[in-house]
């Protein structure tokens, strides 16, 4: 069973990973890896992601969230789980994969210094792909991310709880509960047994004290173990929201009613007798399917006048013509598709460069002060720019590694970036269209079968009678 926990970074992005990857935590650094990144220089390739993102689509800090430069995860595994730290770093690595769908760089470092093992993932608020910001919303995202967490820990044979009632348990109280030893995880099942057998709330409180549990009436109400180790009463809310006395009244009222009064579906109504004394009468059954039948219908009036159009559309005239344009247009996919992968992968390069030289020439003027400084200036100097003449001494290397000319002027790689853009969302539209028009003609094609199919049988049967009665 996986915890996990998400949080804004809006500051010191770099001594955030390098806490995360610490030797002395993550095996000497054997459980640390990076995508898209050099986990070393991953604040700096954040950075620079962010700068080129201001280039192309303009300044984020004045929009929602736009002061968080990254956002990390934790994904923490129990003590009863058996996992060895390389396994729960794979195990890491897929959820960030699929929560980020590979769109952001990011650094994973497992930890295993504590008494359980556990995951930190940092990755950059900015993505490298579109150069979007990752949209975190309250309660959400962290139940998005638990939700991929809990799947991939129940695909690797790891428990999953499923407490949807309960309030979020810290690590120690989980395991607690798990055990059996957890006094909130007892008084709640207790509450959970008696409000089935209550008939009100007085008989509720009887029940409670019967399996020995004390309930202190006030403002809220509140539950004690009797003879444990549980020194103070706990409020109801602190247990779970629905644990409240309103919320426990609620629930026996409302399992009152269910017994009483079944349920009988959705069931449509008309009214009978006068506007001063209106009736509700339930639609019989034989009314309700003429209804449903009339209302099925008009879809297929419907559906079947679509099927002309489309027929006409796509110059249909007999059944062997639809194979015909679906394999043309499967072709014309292929193609797009094609076109797509290799101006993406063209584009990717271009994005890379832009990267690196929008750095490399934002922060020269401060490398050029820098080597301008006299022996008494110089260290102070570095001190108050040493981020700047990081990214540019970083963004310097990689051009070289890259065999680009820093005289390259980066405005005329971001246009042919924003050209490839423009022209990679064209052919995604294409792709896009192309599918959507197989799909048609695939219904269509199978409804047209489905109404030539019963008139070729009768007709069938009507040549057998005319011969049996020649």
């Amino acid at each position: 069973m996986a915890v996990t926990k998400i949080k804004a970074i809006k500051s010191t992005v770099y001594k955030a990973i390098d806490y995360i990857t610490n030797p002395l935590k993550t095996d000497g650094k054997l459980l640390v890896s990076g995508f898209k990144v050099e986990p070393p220089f991953a604040a700096i390739e954040f950075k620079m992601t962010g700068e080129l993102a201001k280039e192309l689509k303009g300044d984020y800090t004045k929009t929602g969230n736009g002061n968080n430069l990254a956002y990390h995860t934790i994904q923490s595994f129990a003590k009863v789980d058996k996992i060895t730290p390389e396994e729960a770093h794979e195990l890491g690595k897929q959820l960030a994969d699929e929560m980020l769908q590979e769109k952001h760089e990011y650094v994973i470092a497992t930890h295993i210094d504590k008494g359980h093992i556990h995951n930190h993932i940092i990755f950059n608020a900015i993505s490298y792909a579109d150069f979007k910001k990752f949209r975190s919303e309250p309660y959400k995202t962290a139940a998005k991310i638990r939700e991929i967490s809990d799947r991939l820990c129940e695909e690797n044979g790891l428990y999953v709880v499923k407490e949807p009632l309960g309030k979020g348990k810290g690590h120690k109280e989980w395991q607690e509960t798990k055990s059996g030893t957890s006094w909130k995880a007892q008084i709640q099942a207790a509450i959970d047994q008696a409000i089935p057998l209550a008939t009100d709330y007085s008989s509720f409180v009887e029940l409670m004290k019967q399996a020995k549990i004390e309930v202190k009436e006030g403002k809220h109400v509140a539950f004690k173990l009797e003879g444990q180790q549980q020194q103070r009463f706990v409020r109801g809310k602190t247990i779970g929201h629905n644990y409240t006395k309103e919320g426990i009244i609620d629930a026996i009222k409302n399992k009152a009613k269910t017994i009483e009064q079944p349920s009988i579906g959705n069931e449509k109504t008309r009214s009978k007798g006068n506007l001063h004394n209106p009736k509700k009468v339930p639609f019989t059954l034989d009314k309700r399917v003429a209804y449903q039948t009339r209302k099925q219908k008009i879809i297929a009036t419907k559906e079947l006048a679509n099927m002309l159009v489309l027929l006409r559309h796509e110059t249909i005239s007999k059944l062997s013509d639809f194979e015909i344009r679906i394999d043309a247009l499967k072709a014309q996919s292929t193609v797009i598709k094609g076109d797509m992968k290799q101006l993406d992968g063209k584009n990717a390069q271009y994005k890379e460069a832009a990267k690196y030289l929008v750095s490399y020439h934002q922060y020269l003027p401060i490398k050029q002060q820098h080597d301008r400084q006299s022996i008494f200036t110089k260290k102070q100097f570095y001190s108050r720019h040493e981020s700047e003449l990081l990214v540019y001494d970083h963004a310097l290397k990689k051009l070289e590694m890259m065999s680009i000319n820093t005289t390259v002027n980066p405005d005329k790689v971001l246009d042919l970036v924003k050209q490839q853009t423009r022209q990679i969302a064209e052919l995604q539209a294409q792709y896009k269209q192309t599918d959507s028009r197989i799909n048609e003609l695939n219904k269509a094609q199978d409804m047209v079968q489905k109404i030539i199919k019963p008139q070729r049988e009768e007709s069938k049967k009507d040549i057998k009678k005319e011969k049996a009665e020649r």
